[in-house]
């Protein structure tokens, strides 16, 4: 009764950080405080922290290991608007987390890592018992984890995935799940196809297995080069995003330019008389479009 009402406590604190449902957390605490094996509590995705806090709880209650959260906080998409009625900050999302984990008491039982999962996983040599896997649910980016994870996880340890079953009830999330595509495609192809996973279960959007046996020799081989290949891939998107962002400016300063040139010429045209208004209204306005124009 204690725990259940424990539990309650820290449902209803966590109820609004994120989009893990209560049963979800539930599982995740029950995992990190009683599942098997011996390793680290590694989570890919933290968002608010609702997953992370979760974690955290079930493993101090019971004295055991820390939780990694690797999340890069990056502004969100969704700034300053609602997700699925969840309210998402302008900035400082990082600071965010931090203040949820200290309100849930296990900042202390939290190591974050503010990274891309693939760079801090270059750093990591530690067995793991528990891996949730809720990053970027595109469908590259879960393999990329899964690949370079799962290998770390102990005989006996357990892997979970979110967002890779769809739930009837749609209503919680206000649309329905394009998002767990990818999770899903990854599931069935790296767990549910595989002889090296059992007791395959899923709570609402959480597939749970226990890894039984590792790969074989020539199978780590072959999944590395392939995660380097990905690697490669998402560095090569990231830079081309980069050039289009540049080339958009680009021609923002270019449009901008021109406008300002074409307020300031002779009123003899239209579009020239724009300044006179613009003198009228506002002659400091006025002459430094003057002066930007004189400079060009």
């Amino acid at each position: 009764m204690g725990q259940e009402t424990e539990f309650k406590k820290l449902s209803n604190l966590a109820k609004n950080m994120g989009l893990i449902t209560e049963r979800e957390g539930e599982t995740l605490y029950n995992l990190a405080k009683n599942g098997p094996g011996k390793g680290a509590i590694v989570e890919i995705g933290s968002f608010k922290g609702k997953s992370t806090i979760y974690l955290a709880s079930g493993s101090k209650a019971a004295g055991r290991e820390k939780v990694y959260a690797i999340d890069t906080h990056m502004a969100w998409k969704e700034k300053g608007k609602t997700r699925a009625g969840i309210y998402v900050p302008k900035k400082g999302a990082f600071k965010f987390f931090l203040s949820n984990l200290r309100k849930a008491r296990v900042e202390d039982w939290v190591v974050p890592v503010k990274e891309y999962s693939h760079k801090a996983n270059e750093k990591w040599s530690k067995p793991i018992r528990l891996l949730f896997i809720d990053g970027s649910h595109k469908y590259l980016h879960v393999k990329l984890d899964f690949l370079l994870w799962e290998p770390f996880i102990a005989k006996g340890g357990i892997i979970a995935l979110h967002d890779s079953h769809e739930i009837e009830s749609v209503k919680d999330f206000g649309r329905k799940c394009p998002w767990i595509r990818g999770p899903k495609k990854v599931v069935n192809e790296r767990i549910i196809k595989s002889k090296r996973f059992k007791n395959i279960r899923i709570v609402d959007t959480i597939t749970i297995a226990t890894k039984i046996k590792k790969e074989g020799a020539f199978s780590r081989a072959e999944n590395s080069l392939y995660a380097f290949w990905l690697k490669e891939r998402l560095y090569m998107q990231r830079f081309r995003k980069l050039l289009v962002a540049v080339r958009n400016l680009l021609i923002k300063i270019k449009i901008s330019l021109i406008i300002m040139y074409h307020l300031t010429i002779s009123p003899n045209t239209n579009v020239g008389r724009l300044g006179i208004i613009i003198k009228k209204i506002s002659p400091r306005l006025y002459y430094k479009l003057r002066k930007i124009k004189d400079e060009i």
